[in-house]
This record gives structure tokens, sequence and C-alpha cells, in this order.
């Protein structure tokens, strides 16, 4: 038997062979130790030590001294560093978000060395990363391994990867590993070109025509627009802002137009040469006030918000958006399809350019193909003509056993290009808690073979009465229960933990087939299924849009919350929506209701005040009518200011409780046209300005919107009386 040293030095001919190879080939490559953990360590460690020119870091919680650390909780951070070598210790937990986030780090000529159990075991091993998965009170050694037995699957099935299992011999690597001379790879690709120049053009050109740049990670599409900004800057463009979800993001931009603005004067997230000016600026400051600008670049624009995007789009009149399509913080695929339709509204002539060639690394790159095979980067819904045909009637509702999912990659990728598709923010680790969450349902219609709608539901609530009050006094927060702690914490409901329901996570209808009934479908099979039989409720909740709550309220979910500030992922204000199951759900929904209508009109005037008014219009909606409790002079003051005997500032009380009760009526709030009932929303429960109320409704000032308020009251109150 060899001793461990030669051992040590076989595998270190290896990884010299392998980072030969990868410089050769300008590709990056991958070798799997697999192992006890201080076995795949220390010999990682005296693998590295030999290689000190070498960028390396390491992902791991016992991180031998002399390396550098990448922290696992800041993985945003690293998205635009570049290493030559990366250790991943699964040992101390797969986290499949940091896991694709540092590979994508790697330059050509580089290495992943991954650390694992014997991949046989693996899906046996107590990952680290239970903890985060499980929800309370399963233990963590309860979650499943699937993640990590496919996981393993994957790698072994994989021919382009190299394992060494401890003991065993050194594997050969196909391929010539003599050392060649390396190639010029920093010249900008033809797609970087393409990209500059349609950059410049949309600076230079006609106006409203936004440019939407598509890619993949390493195809040097930062580089391109920081490229296109020096250029312009040169040619007189005075102002360029940037913009992305953190400033660290746009560090490649600007990387590359200081390195054409030679002597260029500037700080991180500010560049000057002359007059003009490359700056950084957040979405929302450039929301919330006025920057001129002659060009905006939104990098990684499908981790910004919708929301915060729309407003800029019709701010700014020449605008470049910059997406990864396969990302490891959200997909641009999800982005496009729901930003896409926002395109085709307010510019119909914007153009689209995808870059495909790698700058990084050439094509056909070994890592970049392991890395979308393990998470499914690349997952599409289902193709073929059987699918165009699929109704409510020829398809098939059935409960997914997820063990299944793991001899069934074509199904796996089905779904998960569903929830790709259907969500913007759907990211690797969602993969993980679609196979391992322990208190998941997944849920699908098939139409044939083909998967072309999903629906998973988790599982909530259920406590005790001590634990019901120790989360309603915000004293414990168990994992995984948002319908309870919320309703609970926020409301005040202190049944609502004691009560079992379950959490509709997402819907997910394929694109080709949406907007006929198959997402209801799914929920109308749903209530006559075993798993709900002995549920409370059903809920979800999600960013609150008016379309959204019209299909949940189709299928009869009512909301019973809206959080008081939007949410950080979305840009949209959080709706929780509730349907009961048994009494004590309803008994639970009609308190919910009640405190809900109670609150809303005072927290439109407050935390809410910024509300869109559609929104806060279907949110008003009840099912019973509500009478004002005013008096003969209250009314009075209303009809005076309708008639202009009375100005608004002397009556707001009267009015605020005729709007809040006419509002709230299903009957009575359609009479209104749209812009009467946003100003009445605006004016008299929002207490916006009268100046921000017209620019907003594109009304000429004061004078115009308060006869616009007054024919609203004038309708509401005649029809009132007219009864």
């Amino acid at each position: 038997m060899a001793s461990q040293s030669e051992n040590n030095s076989s595998i270190q001919t290896l990884v010299n062979d392998l980072l030969t190879q990868a410089e050769n080939d300008q590709q990056r490559r991958c070798l799997v130790l697999a192992g006890e953990a201080d076995w795949a360590s220390n010999t990682t460690k005296a693998l590295l030590e030999t290689l000190p020119e070498k960028r390396i870091r390491w992902v791991s919680k016992r991180t031998p001294d002399n390396f550098t650390r990448i922290e696992t909780d800041k993985r945003q951070t690293i998205l635009g560093e570049e290493t030559d070598v990366i250790v991943f210790d699964a040992f101390s937990g797969f986290n499949p978000d940091l896991f694709g986030a540092v590979c994508g780090t790697i330059c050509a000529g580089g290495l992943l060395i991954l650390l694992c159990p014997p991949l046989s075991e693996w899906a046996a091993y107590h990952d680290p990363e239970y903890e985060r998965i499980t929800v309370f009170p399963i233990p963590a050694d309860a979650v499943s391994g699937r993640f990590l037995a496919r996981t393993a699957k994957v790698i072994l099935n994989h021919k382009r990867t190299i394992v060494q299992e401890q003991g065993k011999s050194i594997p050969a690597i196909e391929g010539s590993a003599d050392k060649k001379p390396a190639e010029n790879q920093l010249l900008p690709t033809q797609d970087q070109l393409k990209a500059v120049e349609a950059i410049i053009k949309v600076a230079s050109g006609r106006r409203r025509r936004p440019l939407v740049i598509t890619s993949d990670r390493g195809r040097g599409k930062s580089a391109a627009l920081g490229i296109a900004a020096a250029q312009l800057m040169q040619q007189g463009v005075g102002q360029i802002i940037v913009t992305a979800p953190r400033q660290d993001a746009a560090g490649i931009l600007f990387k590359h137009a200081a390195a054409l603005l030679n002597g260029a004067d500037g700080t991180h997230g500010v560049l000057k040469t002359g007059s003009a000016v490359l700056q950084f600026l957040p979405p929302d400051e450039l929301i919330r006030h006025e920057h001129p600008a002659g060009l905006l670049l939104v990098d990684e624009a499908a981790a910004i918000p919708a929301p915060l995007l729309e407003p800029l789009l019709t701010r700014y009149s020449r605008i470049v958006f910059a997406s990864t399509i396969h990302g490891y913080e959200g997909t641009g695929r999800g982005f496009a399809v729901r930003f896409n339709k926002t395109l085709n509204e307010l510019t119909p002539h914007w153009k689209a350019l995808e870059m495909k060639t790698p700058i990084r690394w050439t094509e056909n790159d070994p890592l970049e193909d392991l890395v979308f095979k393990l998470l499914l980067l690349d997952a599409e819904p289902a193709r073929g003509a059987e699918i165009q045909h699929a109704t409510k009637e020829n398809t098939h509702f059935e409960q997914i056993d997820r063990q299944q999912l793991l001899k069934d990659e074509s199904s796996l990728g089905e779904i998960f290009g569903l929830l790709i598709n259907a969500h913007y923010q759907t990211r690797p680790s969602d993969l993980r808690y679609l196979l391992d969450g322990p208190n998941l349902s997944v849920f699908v219609l098939r139409r044939n073979t083909h998967i072309i709608a999903t629906m998973l539901i988790a599982h909530e609530g259920g406590f005790d009465e001590k634990m019901a009050q120790e989360i309603v006094r915000g004293k414990r927060r168990p994992h995984g229960h948002l319908i309870p702690e919320t309703l609970a914490s926020h409301v005040g409901l202190k049944q609502a933990p004691q009560l079992k329901g379950a959490r509709i996570v997402r819907i997910a209808v394929h694109p080709a087939l949406q907007r006929k009934g198959l997402g209801s479908c799914l929920l109308d099979q749903l209530q006559d299924h075993p798993v709900i039989k002995h549920l409370d409720y059903l809920a979800a909740c999600f960013g609150a849009t008016t379309d959204l709550l019209r299909f949940w309220k189709n299928n009869e979910y009512l909301p019973v919350r809206v959080g008081i500030q939007r949410n950080a992922s979305s840009g949209e204000h959080s709706a929780v929506v509730f349907k009961p199951l048994s009494q004590s759900g309803a008994e639970l929904f009609s308190i919910a209701r009640s405190r809900f209508f109670r609150q809303l009109p005072h927290q439109l005037s407050d935390p809410l005040q910024d509300l869109e008014p559609d929104l806060a219009a279907f949110l008003l909606i009840q099912e019973q009518k509500i009478k004002p409790a005013l008096n003969e002079m209250d009314w009075e003051d209303i009809r005076a200011f309708i008639y202009n005997e009375r100005i608004y500032e002397a009556c707001p009380a009267p009015l605020w409780a005729f709007t809040c009760a006419a509002l709230m009526d299903k009957d009575l709030s359609t009479l209104l046209s749209g812009i009467q009932r946003n100003v009445l929303i605006s004016k008299v429960i929002q207490k916006k300005h009268w100046q921000q109320i017209a620019k907003s409704s594109g009304l000429s000032g004061r004078r115009e919107v308060r006869e616009i308020l007054q024919e609203g009251l004038h309708i509401l109150l005649k029809q009132l009386f007219d009864k």
C-alpha cells in the first residue's frame, strides 16, 4: 500500500496536470476529494501550499492558517471577485447559492476543489445546512438527504469531473496536460463589441428605445457596460448614472471604465474625467429624487424589484438593462417574463441583445457544465406540441413523491423550470428546499408525461397554548411557520398558532398555458385532497398586486393583512390571503377580516400612504355594507364641499368617514371612474398633498384635483340618497 506522502505526491501531480490542462484550454476544472473530513482538508492544504502564486479562497468553517476564507453569509459580496482556486468544504454545509456564486469567480485556468464525504455515503451525512432547512419542531437530523443524493449522482455521471476517493487509485484525466503558451484572452469578444455598440446607440440614437442585455454569468456584460460608459464620456456625454442591487455589484463596470479613462479622477462609485461623470446611485434614490442623466445603466436588473424598475423606465428616456439569465441570486428568465410585458406597454420599440460567448473562460467549460447540472440553472418548462392543448379537462392532478424525483430528472427539471419562469427570485437553494423541505408537499398537473403546472404547500401551525402565547408576545419565532406567526404577532390573533394550516408557497403555470384556469384548477383539486383533510385553513403570502389579489379572490382567498413596509426582494407590500376550511378556521377568518378593515383606512394615511391607489381600492372592498357614523352637520359639510361652499381643510373628518364607507361598498365603488376613485383615495384616505396627486395623476394642479374630488363625491352621494 502506498504511503500517505506517496499518495499526496500522486494527487499533487494530478492537480498540476488539471491546472495545466485548464490553462491550455482556457477553461476551469473540478476535482472532488471524497473521504473523511480531516483527510480531505489536510490533503488539500498540502497541495495548495505548493501553489503560492495562485489566488486561493477557502469556503469552510475550518479554513487552515495562511489561507483566505470566504465568509459563508456574505456571498453577495464575492460575485465581482476573480480567483484561481476555490476550495469548497461541503463538510461545513452545502449551500447551493454560495456554491454557484463562488464557482462563478474562478477564472480560466482555475480549479474548484470540492471536499465531501464518500459519494456513496454523502446522502446520509448530517449536513450543517439542515439547521437552515428544517422547520420547528422537526429536528435537523430528520431532514432528507435527497438533494445530496442527487448531487453525488450528478458528480459521478459527469465525465469531465475528476473524483479522487480516499484510499483509491489516482484517476486518469482525459486530454493533454502538456504546457502550451497561453493565448491573449483579454481582447473583447464579438458579443462584447456588439453590446458596446448597442449601448452607445441608446445614448446617441432615438429616445425611448431601451436596450435589454442578457447573458449567463461570465460573458462580460458588466465589462461591456463599463467600456461603453468610458467611450461615451470621452465623446462628451456628461452624466452617466449606474444603478444595481448594491454598489459593489457594479464594481466590474467601474473597473473597466477606469481602465480606459487613464488618469480619471474618482473614488469607488464615482468616476470623473473632465466634465464627464460616471456615478453609482441606488434604485430607490433615483425614484425619490430627480437625477438627470444622458444615460442610465442598470446592472443585474433581475435582482432589482420590478416596482423599482418601472419608474426608472418612465423617468429616463435613455436606459440600458443588463441581466444574468441563470444567476445565483435570482433568475433573469423569471425577470424577463414579468418585465418584458412592462417594456412592451411603456416602450414598445425596446431592443434585446443576448451575449453567449464566455470571456472569463472558453466555451464548453467543464465546471460551468457541472454547476448548471447540479443546480438546474438551465431547467426549462416542458416543450412540445402536446402541451399546447392542455386544459383543465385533459390534465391529471397528482401529489409528487419527492423520492421518485431522484429517479425522474425530467420531471424535476420541468417542475423547477416552471418555478424559475414564475418568479424572478427563484434561486438554487429553492431546488434544495423542493427536494428536502420537511414540511413541503408538491402537487402537479400533468398532460400525458409532461408537467404543465405545479403547486408547493408548506404545513404550518398546530402549537399548544403556551407556545401560542409566546409567539403573540414576540418571545418565540418558530422557524418555518410564516402564517401563524404573522397573524399572531402582527394582527394579534392569539388562536392562530394553535390552528393547523397550509401555506401555498408557490403556484407556477406553464407560460404558454397561463390564463386558462390551470392555477385555479390546482387550488380546486387541492380542496379534495387528503393532505388537507384535517386542516383549519389554507393561506398564501406574496407581493401584493391587483392582478394577484383578484386571482386569489376569485378562488375565495381574501386578504387579512398587508405588510406596512415594501419587501426588499419584491419591492411590493406583502399580502396574506386566507381561506377557512373548518369552523375554527372560519372564526379566526371572521376576526381577522374585521380587524383588517378596522386598521386599513388608518394605515393608508400613514405607513401605506405610498400604496398604489388601484391596489388600495381593491383591498378596501368588503362583503358587507358599512354605514358611516355621520350626523346631520357632517352630511351638510360633505354637501357644502361638493358645491364649493366650504374648503376641504374645514371638513376632512366627515369626508374621510364617508369616503371609507363608500369605497368599501363594492356596488358604490364601481360607479366611479378610475381617476375619480384614485383621487378620492389619494387625497381623502391617504392624505397626500394636492400637488403630489396632480403630478401622479397627470392633472394641472390643485384646482383640477379638487374638481375631480367633488365629482366623485357627488356621484357617491347622489347614488346613496337616490336609493
